[in-house]
């Protein structure tokens, strides 16, 4: 694979580092080796090194493993922005060509063997995007940059594409997902093993500490 250098470094913008996560079968993996070679230091899921305990507290599972990747990515990025620094985007591969993901398949629920990490991962996404107030959102959609590969004379270009959570069908979806929810919200399993600690970590980076012991949570459902 041969990338078209232009398009990726307009996605990247100032960054000298980028994230990669994706489906397989649209070479998210070789998508970060080629980034490399550019210059830009890239990491897929199975390399990146945490850099905060976002999964203080929470029982193992490969599952949550990945998606706290995308907690601890969030939180390096908030972080960055109270310094001025670029922050770090992750590229999230979801097409490659004229194949794409099947978006309301996002929000339809699996069996617990046969559930596919990416979904988790992508559903993951949109709760940070949409629970953790304004500013988290806007760093969060900064953050993930849903992407295609489109090949164009003998190169790849990087293609932008919009979030899932635009979509008409996914969002219906998503509110039937909702009205079934698996195990009861605001349950440990479902709530306070990472919100809770998302958000403490969030208070710790912020540079106006608020003593008040009353001072609201950020989170709201989705």
């Amino acid at each position: 694979m041969k990338l078209n250098e232009t398009s990726v470094k307009k996605l990247c913008g100032e960054a000298k580092e980028a994230v990669v996560f994706g489906f397989g079968k649209y070479q998210y993996k070789e998508l970060c080796e080629e980034i490399n070679k550019l210059g830009i230091k890239a990491v897929h899921s199975d390399d990146y090194e945490y850099k905060h305990e976002v999964d203080k507290n929470a029982p193992y599972s490969p599952f949550r493993y990945f998606k706290f990747i995308l907690n601890d990515l969030l939180i390096e990025n908030y972080k960055r922005q109270q310094k001025g620094e670029p922050i770090i985007p992750l590229f999230f591969v979801v097409g490659l060509n004229e194949n794409e993901y099947d978006k309301k398949q996002i929000a339809e629920r699996q069996d617990h063997y046969d559930k596919w990490v990416t979904l988790t991962e992508l559903r993951r996404c949109y709760k940070l995007v949409s629970e953790f107030g304004d500013e988290i959102t806007d760093i969060a959609k900064n953050t993930f940059q849903f992407v295609k590969l489109v090949s164009k004379e003998n190169t790849y270009q990087l293609q932008a594409v919009d979030p899932f959570w635009r979509d008409e069908q996914w969002k219906a979806a998503w509110e039937e997902r909702k009205k079934n929810p698996d195990v009861p919200r605001n349950t440990p399993h479902k709530h306070i093993f990472w919100r809770e600690t998302f958000e403490k970590l969030l208070k710790e980076s912020s540079p106006i500490k608020d003593s008040s012991p009353n001072e609201p949570s950020h989170y709201k459902k989705t």
